[in-house]
């Protein structure tokens, strides 16, 4: 009996048209249905530097050696989080912007512990979560 597997790949169309679309696909994505997005680059609640932020942010973390290169570029401020999210770290987008990128760090697949990240072992990020397009400095 031959069993065929499908995979169905969901994408939210027109993020940054506006605040209310930008909930409802970062609600999808962080409650695991959409498996993309589409940006709208001349929508509402669209910021190109905080796009273009993002960009060089992902871009860096791929072409990293290693976590460490991440901690210790100054610019991203990589640091912990605690309360309600303890186990994300923090990644700034720029501090005058006002935007962060949350990371969960992984070793060998699984969740680092902080003695791994801020030793030098942890050497892959899963993104997990943009922050919401807002300004946490308000």
């Amino acid at each position: 009996m031959c069993v065929k597997l499908y995979q169905l790949i969901l994408n939210a169309d027109d993020f940054g048209m506006s605040k209310a679309f930008n909930r409802a696909v970062l609600e999808g994505y962080h409650n695991g249905f959409l498996t993309s997005a589409s940006l709208c680059a001349n929508g509402k609640a669209f910021n190109a530097d905080v796009a273009e932020k993002l960009l060089y942010a992902v871009n860096f973390i791929e072409m990293a050696e290693s976590l460490m290169d991440v901690r210790n570029y100054p610019p991203f401020h990589f640091h912990q989080l605690k309360n309600d999210k303890k186990g994300l770290y923090s990644i700034y987008l720029g501090k005058k912007l006002g935007y962060r990128l949350l990371v969960i760090p992984l070793l060998n697949g699984e969740k680092a512990t902080p003695e791994e990240i801020f030793g030098s072992k942890a050497v892959e990020i899963k993104i997990i979560k943009i922050e919401e397009v807002s300004n946490h400095y308000e």
